[in-house]
Formats: C-alpha cells, structure tokens, sequence
C-alpha cells in the first residue's frame, strides 16, 4: 500500500505540474497580448504625434500667412498715408491757386474801372 500512496503522490505532483504549466502558458499568452497592445499604444501615439506635427506646420503657415497679410496691411496704410500727404498739398496748391485768382480778378477789376473812366473820360 506504500508504493500506491507513492504513485498517488507523484500523479498528483504531475497534475499539479500540469496545471502550473498551463498557468504559465496563460500568463505568456496574456504578456503576449499586453505587448501586443503596448505596440498598438505605441503606434497610435506615434499617429497623433504626426497629426500634431501636421497641426503645428499647419499654424505656422497660418502664422506665416498672417505675417504676409499684416505686412501687406502696413504697406497699403502707407500708401495711403502719402495719397493723404498728396491730398494735403493740392488742396494747398488749389488754397493758393484761389488767392491768386482773387488777385487777378481784383487787378482785372481796377484795369476795368480805370478803362472804363479812360474811355468815357
């Protein structure tokens, strides 16, 4: 009976062997599906690094674009500056082109009295 209780002790050794076997033939199966899934993890933040890059390059050349139309802004206030400049001087011209006019009216009136006192004089 000492040998059967012997047999019972090693099948069950065995057994339990087996299972431990099978416990780790699931705990590298699931290491297998954790490395798996840190792969995919790992792709998926390589993706949104890319779209970022993408979203980054993008605003600079928003950025860029805004420069071109603040820079483009500055040269039509100039040039409207100097249209303004330019105004500036021909209502001046024109202030004086008045005057003188007025003068020249003023002159032509005293001619005019002075010829007509000459010719009915």
């Amino acid at each position: 009976m000492g040998s059967s209780l012997w047999i019972l002790g090693l099948f069950f050794v065995d057994l339990g062997l087996f299972f431990v076997s099978l416990g780790l033939l699931f705990v590298d199966l699931g290491l297998f599906f954790v490395g798996l899934g840190l792969f995919f993890v790992d792709l998926g933040l390589f993706f949104v690094d890319l779209g970022l890059f993408f979203v980054d390059l993008g605003l600079f050349f928003v950025s860029l674009g805004l420069l071109f139309v603040d820079l483009g802004l500055f040269f039509v206030g100039l040039g409207l500056f100097f249209v303004d400049l330019g105004l500036f001087f021909v209502d001046l011209g024109l202030l004086f082109v008045g005057h003188g006019l007025f003068f020249v009216d003023l002159g032509l009136l005293f001619v005019g009295h002075e010829l007509f006192f000459v010719g009915h004089g």
